[in-house]
């Protein structure tokens, strides 16, 4: 089990993996995917049905879980449990571990995505 201490270090690790191991596109789709996911948790913690991530749901699956490098992984360092064979749950209170995962997440998305727009805006231009 990692420590708190340890936590930023491990998803920063993940999240470099899941960067070096997915074309952009699929990691801008998946990781975005992943913020609102967490972004509703931390908007309204009380409410449970945020709280669970279904791996079957077809959205989740193809964008989020089907991203290569450690995603459940990452998830699992950021507060979620493994429940049963298709879900997580987030069961935490403490929420710095997930917006402290947002940030780093945010960081990693944010280049990439624009350099990406960047890509986009000039082919159109051609």
């Amino acid at each position: 089990m990692t420590s708190e201490v340890e936590k930023p270090n491990r998803i920063s690790a993940l999240l470099n993996n899941i960067s070096h191991t997915n074309v952009d596109v699929a990691l801008i789709c998946g990781l975005k995917l992943l913020l609102k996911v967490v972004g509703n948790i931390l908007a309204e913690p009380s409410e449970s049905k945020f709280r669970v991530v279904k791996k079957t749901n077809k959205a989740l699956h193809s964008r989020l879980f089907s991203l290569r490098g450690g995603m459940e992984p990452l998830m699992i360092q950021m507060g979620f449990k493994q429940v049963g064979l298709d879900s997580l749950l987030y069961e935490g209170h403490n929420f710095t571990v997930l917006r402290n995962a947002v940030n780093m997440i945010e960081k990693l998305v944010n280049p990439i995505n624009e350099a990406h727009e960047e890509k986009q805006e000039m082919l159109r231009e051609n």
